[in-house]
């Protein structure tokens, strides 16, 4: 009897921890995640990982996609202080966002170019550390060709330091 009565509980409270752990937001977007088109590809993160630099009032999401041996990532940068259903400038010489993306061959970006998209925060709970909103842009290589990143949207937690 003590056995069914701890199974029953461990499965109770298995499925309970799933169902709190993939909560989506209001968009439909998991928790930890971001999702995006990547020059026609689609783009879906499997670790998302997020740092608020509080002496710098910077925040840093990184959104990773594992395919096979290989990594991709989308970075993006911008100040903690940013304010929600406000659209950003990605890119350009006063930029205050910047985007980031990277293969295991190629590093792609908004710094120093044109004005290439927008960063749009819709949620920001600074008491539990969470951040939601959408993004796209143009990100450049050095040797002149770009990625255009668009329909990105994304859920992620992050650490304050």
């Amino acid at each position: 009897m003590k056995n069914r009565y701890f199974l029953w509980t461990f499965s109770a409270l298995t499925v309970l921890i799933g169902f709190t752990a993939c909560k989506k937001d209001s968009s439909g977007t998991p928790a930890n995640t971001s999702t995006a088109n990547v020059s026609g590809t689609a783009f879906q993160s499997s670790v998302t990982t997020g740092l608020d630099y509080t002496s710098q009032n910077n925040l840093t999401l990184e959104f990773f996609q594992g395919k096979g041996t290989d990594t991709n990532i989308i970075t993006l940068n911008f100040p903690d202080t940013i304010q929600v259903n406000k659209a950003y400038k990605i890119g350009g010489d006063n930029t205050v966002v910047s985007l980031e993306y990277e293969t295991p061959s190629d590093w792609y970006s908004t710094w120093g170019g044109e004005e290439s998209g927008t960063l749009t925060v819709t949620s920001h709970n600074k008491d539990s550390h969470n951040i939601q909103g959408t993004y796209s842009a143009i990100a450049w290589r050095a040797g002149g060709d770009s990625v255009i990143i668009k329909d990105g949207k994304f859920n992620a937690n992050y650490v304050v330091y």
